[in-house]
């Protein structure tokens, strides 16, 4: 069984951010479980023509996007849309039946959660604003996006979907991110969305595995960007 990261890498900052989930994910999060990736040019369908196929595959049971978004889109490799909540371009039910999905992405929570909910998913992870991205450290940066892998790291417990976001939130919380833990939701809210037990055995040995709060970096002059 995989988790999938779609992650576009368009820009710097994206690099950076990719760069570091990947790090975490790979070191500390989900050992031994498969991590399979879509990165740069390969997070698009019209420079991979393979992208349906691997997204569809029926052993990617979390779909992990990173990229930039708003309201009603998610988008890959030079800003191609992926997935949006327009009705004329459905998403494809038979990438995202069964899955879960968590998208670091901005906004997609207002409308997208929905599309990806009529599509089959059985429970949406995102931010339903647009999320500040304080450009400050290395550190900052890294912790932003541990407090946010607790998503993928609670549900390898066999946490629900809901349950995963409110540990989420918790760390954001400790780690002096509270703006941020508002914006992060699931659909719906009460989710009670697992891994099945198929999956769980593949999460062996990670329930020590937590994410530990420390004091954030200063703050700097330079300005927020979101993405």
């Amino acid at each position: 069984m995989k988790i999938l990261a779609i992650h576009s890498q368009e820009d710097s900052l994206l690099q950076d951010l990719s760069a570091d989930w990947l790090q975490i994910v790979t070191s500390s999060a989900i050992a031994p479980y498969e991590l399979k990736t879509l990165l740069g040019s390969m997070a698009s369908r019209r420079w991979n023509p393979a992208f349906a196929t691997v997204v569809t595959s029926a052993d990617v049971v979390v779909i992990c996007g990173l990229a930039h978004g708003s309201p009603g889109a998610f988008t890959g490799f030079q800003g191609e849309i992926l997935y949006s909540a327009d009705p004329s371009a459905p998403i494809p039910a038979d990438e995202v039946r069964g899955k879960i999905v968590h998208l670091l992405s901005c906004s997609t929570a207002q409308q997208l959660a929905q599309a990806f909910l009529a599509a089959g998913c059985v429970a949406y992870i995102g931010y339903d604003d647009a999320v500040p991205i304080k450009q400050s450290t290395p550190e900052w940066l890294m912790t932003f996006l541990r407090c946010d892998a607790t998503v993928e790291i609670s549900l390898a417990k066999r946490r629900s979907a809901s349950a995963a976001v409110k540990d989420a939130k918790a760390q954001f919380q400790l780690n002096g991110l509270g703006d941020i833990a508002a914006l992060l939701v699931c659909n719906p809210a009460d989710s009670s969305a697992v891994l099945t037990q198929t999956n769980s055995s593949e999460f062996s040995g990670l329930a020590t595995n937590q994410i530990v709060s420390r004091p954030l970096p200063p703050p700097n002059t330079l300005p927020i960007a979101t993405f």
